[in-house]
């Protein structure tokens, strides 16, 4: 916690983001978690290779550290992998770190992915923003998402991807994210307005194979204005 905002994690749900408290608003920019389709929807998780729920979110055991302003989360998954999750608080800045070790004597395939849920207070003030990998930009409103279940996920791929930064806007505060576009496979902005009144921008990291002791990570900050 610091004078601009407050994060609460809990490593026993897999590290879940359960809140993130923009002081200025007094506003938590996170879904708070409830329980729909038989699982803990809400917050912010991440996890690897398998989807949300698998065995690779809900089966790590994390434990916990805080230096300074930095939680740091480290656990294995049945899987064998060492999985090191860091969010460092900076001002009105998130930082946010997921490092993957392949601890096994053979190749494992790895893909990290980030998922954050946002609420959807006020539908028609979200705003998302972004410039395309391949040029032009993509503006996203309230009148771009339908009732249709079909038509409530978008998803961004190769010359669509954004190209380092998304600005999202929710009633009164920005959301400003940050990555690098290199490691990024997938951008999917899922609106599930009925069921869990939620938003939610999805990173997908590049897939890949980690040799024996090989390590990747994935980075991203949110600027809260």
């Amino acid at each position: 916690e610091n004078d601009l905002l407050r994060l609460d994690v809990v490593p026993a749900l897999g590290g879940k983001i359960v809140r993130l408290l923009d002081k200025k608003n007094g506003v938590d920019l996170m879904l708070p978690p409830k329980s729909v389709f038989k699982r803990l929807e809400g917050g912010y998780e991440a996890y690897v290779v398998e989807q949300p729920g698998g065995t690779e979110f809900l089966g790590v055991l994390y434990e916990s550290s805080i230096e300074g302003n930095t939680i740091s989360l480290r656990g294995s998954s049945p899987e064998g992998r060492e999985i090191t999750r860091q969010f460092t608080l900076d001002g009105n800045r998130l930082l946010l770190k997921t490092s993957v070790r392949n601890t096994t004597d053979q190749p494992l395939p790895i893909k990290i992915c980030e998922r954050p849920q946002f609420p959807l207070r006020d539908f028609k003030d979200v705003h998302i923003a972004f410039e395309q990998v391949g040029g032009g930009a993509i503006a996203l409103d309230a009148k771009d998402f339908s009732i249709n279940w079909a038509e409530l996920s978008k998803k961004y791929i190769g010359k669509d991807l954004p190209s380092g930064q998304v600005v999202f806007n929710l009633k009164n505060t920005s959301i400003t994210n940050r990555f690098d576009p290199e490691k990024l496979e997938m951008l999917h902005v899922f609106n599930n307005g009925g069921f869990t009144e939620m938003i939610s921008l999805e990173l997908h990291g590049k897939p890949m194979t980690l040799q024996t002791n090989e390590t990747t990570s994935f980075e991203q900050s949110w600027t809260i204005d």
